[in-house]
């Protein structure tokens, strides 16, 4: 177990979690959970990723790959946790999450500094989008 991954891991998923909650809290109640539900989401990312392969036997494939998958997934049911009831389609947020944090699985490990920014760039851009086409969809 990687006890920096624990320590960095928050803090980052707090820091995306706070840049999407400046889009949303003006159209989504309790949204100040928003950049929690980040933080948490990229904690358990982050163990799942050093824990997970103690338990069982995994495929060969980039750490990175299952941090991020785990993030996305987690992540997205968390954030849904505030978008439903407020967000008609709401549950498309946790396949939007999952599809990015795979996306960024498969294009972040390995391929340094210009591979990682336009991971992050295209996962931005995707979830962003779909936040603004949810954001769109709210409830009267």
């Amino acid at each position: 177990m990687v006890i920096g991954d624990f320590k960095a891991s928050m803090p980052f998923g707090a820091v995306i979690g706070l840049m999407q909650w400046f889009a949303i809290r003006k159209y989504i109640e309790n949204s100040g959970f928003w950049f929690a539900a980040s933080a948490i989401a990229m904690f358990i990312g982050a163990a799942g990723n050093d824990v997970l392969p103690l338990f069982f036997q995994l495929p060969q494939m980039p750490n990175l790959f299952v941090l991020w998958f785990l993030f996305g997934g987690v992540s997205g049911v968390l954030q849904w946790l505030i978008l439903r009831g407020q967000i008609n389609y709401s549950g498309l947020w946790i396949l939007v999450n999952i599809f990015a944090g795979i996306f960024s699985g498969i294009l972040l490990p390995e391929q340094g500094i210009i591979g990682g920014s336009i991971g992050w760039a295209m996962t931005g851009i995707f979830t962003g989008a779909m936040l603004f086409w949810l954001l769109q969809k709210t409830k009267k």
